[in-house]
C-alpha cells in the first residue's frame, strides 16, 4: 500500500472515536454494530484494506464530517465475538487524505489520496531525528517509554518518517 506516490483510491472506512491510530502500528479493536460489520465485510473486496477516520465535530456545514487525514491499514484478523461484536486486528500503514464520501450505504466508502507526505520540511526533520536518536542512546531508562524493546527498535532501524509514529504510540501519558 505504501508506494510514496500520491494515488487516489476508494476504501471502506471505519469511524474511530476513542483513539487515534498511527502508521506502523498494529491494533486489536472491538467493533459493535452493523455499520462497522458492513465496512469489515466490504473490506474483503479491497484485499482487506481499509481506512480509519476520525469524526470532526467542528466541521462546518457542507464540509466532510471527518478529519482530513485518515490512516490506511490492512485487516489481519476479523473474527466474530459474542453479542454481535467483531474483534479486528489491523496493521496501520500510512496516512491518506480524505477527498470525498463515495457512498454511505451499506457502509461508508471514501475516496482518499494515498502517499500523502505530512512530514514537513526535510531540512528541519533530519537534525531533530538525530537529536532524538542521540538522546535515546544516552540514557533510554529516563525516557517516558515503558517498552525498552521499542527503544531498541527505534535505535536500530527506525526510518525518519516512522520515528514520530513509533514514539507517540508508546509514550506514557
Amino acid at each position: 500500500m505504501n508506494n510514496n506516490t500520491p494515488n487516489t483510491i476508494q476504501l471502506p472506512a471505519l469511524v474511530i472515536k476513542d483513539f487515534i491510530p498511527f502508521p506502523g502500528t498494529e491494533m486489536r479493536i472491538d467493533f459493535d454494530g452493523s455499520f462497522a460489520a458492513e465496512a469489515l465485510k466490504q473490506a474483503e473486496q479491497y484485499q482487506n484494506n481499509i481506512i480509519a477516520i476520525i469524526p470532526n465535530p467542528e466541521a462546518a456545514e457542507g464540509e466532510l464530517p471527518y478529519q482530513s487525514i485518515g490512516v490506511m491499514g490492512r485487516i489481519l484478523l476479523n473474527m466474530s465475538m459474542p453479542s454481535n461484536t467483531r474483534r479486528v486486528k489491523i496493521a496501520f500503514s500510512e496516512r491518506a487524505e480524505l477527498v470525498s464520501i463515495v457512498s454511505e450505504k451499506p457502509c461508508l466508502v471514501v475516496e482518499v489520496i494515498s502517499g500523502v507526505d505530512t512530514r514537513g520540511n526535510e531540512e528541519e526533520i533530519i537534525p531533530l531525528y538525530n537529536l532524538i536518536n542521540e538522546e535515546m542512546k544516552y540514557d533510554k531508562n529516563k525516557l517516558p517509554i515503558e517498552n525498552k524493546e521499542v527503544c531498541d527498535k527505534i535505535l536500530k532501524d527506525a526510518a525518519v518518517e516512522n520515528l514520530p509514529d513509533l514514539i507517540v504510540n508508546v509514550l506514557r501519558f
